[in-house]
């Protein structure tokens, strides 16, 4: 969502349509509008540029469940057609306007990894802004770590069980 943010904070006349932001998936925004100027190697720096300012800001990530009716009473811009007869949830970072989504989010928008801008393509007739996230080595570190714990711990527990047989197998 930071993405989407950046980009229509410097291009105003697109709008997000889709998005693929999951693990093994390539991440990206789907955007219709033109983003033809947006290819160069300059120009997705200045995106990239963006999407830092607003990451570093510390912007609170807020998300509340509504009602279609009340995201209509409100006038917030549907990216998409949503249902109407459920209970749906809108995400809103720091005073942007609120967007629907249902994913998983952090707290504020420091605790997001450094994400780049690196590639704008057009495909169907839409336009995908791609990125990927930098890894975090110090959680990269602690998943490490975490690893070989569980790895040592497995080890101690084969350990354990050889004894005991052992000690069966003596004391026969």
């Amino acid at each position: 969502h930071l993405v989407d943010l950046a980009v229509r904070e410097l291009i105003p006349n697109v709008k997000g349509v889709d998005g693929d932001h999951g693990i093994g998936k390539r991440l990206s925004i789907t955007f219709e509008g033109n983003l033809q100027d947006w290819t160069s190697l300059e120009k997705k720096a200045l995106l990239t540029k963006k999407v830092e300012e607003l990451r570093k800001q510390n912007l609170t990530v807020k998300a509340e469940m509504v009602s279609y009716d009340e995201i209509i009473r409100r006038k917030i811009t549907l990216p998409f057609k949503l249902p109407e007869n459920k209970p749906l949830r809108l995400l809103q970072i720091g005073n942007f306007e609120p967007m629907p989504d249902g994913g998983t989010h952090v707290e504020n928008t420091s605790k997001l990894w450094p994400i780049e801008i690196s590639d704008v393509v057009e495909k169907d007739g839409k336009w995908q802004v791609r990125y990927v996230v930098q890894e975090n080595q110090e959680v990269k570190a602690t998943v490490n770590s975490i690893e070989q714990k569980t790895e040592v711990t497995k080890n101690l527990n084969d350990l354990e069980k050889d004894i005991e047989i052992v000690k069966a197998d003596f004391i026969k």
